[in-house]
């Protein structure tokens, strides 16, 4: 069951490297050199892996956020499934946003007054196994109380699959790929062109702006909650 409490998430650092340059978009589009022009290529790449991110509710490569919950975490108890915290001091577990979760970089508690602390690592467990990751208490141990409810329970994390593109799924980059250059020929309008002495149809758009392989492949890392 996932958490039922809102939660916000604030990007505290953004990823040092690029998913696709644009040496690799036009080697995998077919795209001759200098057409389209290299700027306007980086814009569909940019915007395209920002979709896909959202349609997926992934990170790609790895980055900071900030998720701040609006209820203390004392009164979003759940148990988590999997066998090695069935016990009963494994409660309150928060599923973690933005998977795939690579580490916890800090857990911290607002107070009514306004007070950070910052709660120790070894009152917690992290969980990078399961999508989304999750954090519990430790054995014997609790969330602290008098937490501010709006914001006063925030964790910084490290998200995404890893620092460079190598790192990330072959067919998420196939995928961001696709729809960069069917962005791109959809908004200069054009279907069907010649390259390289071959004649190359488009795919069109289907009703949500998708290259409709490219949404086939990011289908499967979607996060689905039952």
């Amino acid at each position: 069951m996932p958490n039922a409490w809102p939660f916000t998430v604030k990007t505290l650092t953004q990823p040092t490297a690029t998913l696709l340059s644009t040496v690799d978009a036009r080697a995998l589009n077919g795209l001759p050199d200098g057409t389209p022009p290299d700027l306007a290529l980086e814009t569909m790449i940019a915007a395209a892996t920002t979709a896909a991110e959202l349609f997926t509710g992934r990170a790609f490569l790895n980055r900071t956020l900030q998720v701040a919950w609006h209820l203390p975490p004392y009164n979003q108890a759940r148990r988590a499934p999997g066998p090695w915290w069935l016990h009963p001091g494994f409660v309150q577990g928060f599923e973690i946003p933005r998977p795939p979760l690579a580490s916890v970089e800090a857990v911290t508690t607002v107070g009514y007054d306004g007070t950070e602390t910052v709660v120790p690592a070894s009152n917690y467990l992290v969980n990078t196994r399961t999508e989304p990751g999750t954090i519990v208490p430790a054995q014997g141990s609790t969330w602290p109380t008098g937490i501010l409810p709006e914001g006063g329970f925030v964790v910084d994390i490290t998200a995404g699959y890893g620092v460079s593109a190598s790192d990330v799924p072959t067919d998420i980059i196939q995928a961001v790929s696709m729809q960069a250059a069917s962005l791109l020929r959809s908004s200069s309008g054009v279907e069907s062109e010649r390259i390289d002495n071959a004649q190359v149809t488009w795919t069109k758009l289907d009703s949500g702006g998708w290259n409709p392989v490219a949404r086939t492949l990011l289908s499967r890392y979607r996060v689905v909650r039952l």
